[in-house]
């Protein structure tokens, strides 16, 4: 299985980057490789035939895996945004598309749901939501089941 990380603008800040989640997965990270770019990368996310692979990431590193109709067997969008009067909608070519969004208004910019997507709504902060153990559950059981 392959994880794809996109970090969103981050500041350098761990716990305000998706790579903030593969340091809480790493129990089920055993026979998984995982790969981290920036947002303003556009790496080859071609699946190699027989590898399952997940997609991951937060506010620009989300809204540019919207953009971008990457194939994978899941992906999961955290707070999503370039502006903060976005809308979103899943791409065609994953299998199941999960979004975590919140809605305070911190730098007067609410997180939106991903039309297609199974959408939930979390009380966290745009910056302290990579860090909710919502996520990290729901990532770890799936990686879990499907390696």
């Amino acid at each position: 299985m392959k994880l794809i990380v996109f970090e969103g603008l981050g500041f350098g800040l761990p716990y305000l980057q998706a790579s903030y989640i593969e340091m809480q997965l790493l129990p089920a990270l055993k026979g998984v490789t995982t790969q981290v770019y920036s947002w303003m990368q556009n790496p080859d996310l071609t699946p190699t035939p027989g590898q399952k692979q997940v997609i991951v990431g937060h506010s620009f590193g989300a809204a540019k895996i919207c953009g971008a109709n990457y194939s994978a067997d899941l992906i999961v969008t955290i707070d999503p945004r370039w502006t903060g009067f976005d809308s979103f909608t899943a791409g065609s070519n994953a299998k199941k598309w999960v979004n975590y969004y919140e809605r305070n208004l911190l730098f007067n910019l609410p997180g939106c749901p991903v039309n297609g997507a199974d959408n939930t709504l979390l009380t966290d902060y745009h910056t302290q939501i990579c860090g909710d153990p919502v996520i990290a559950k729901f990532l770890n059981a799936w990686i879990g089941a499907n390696l």
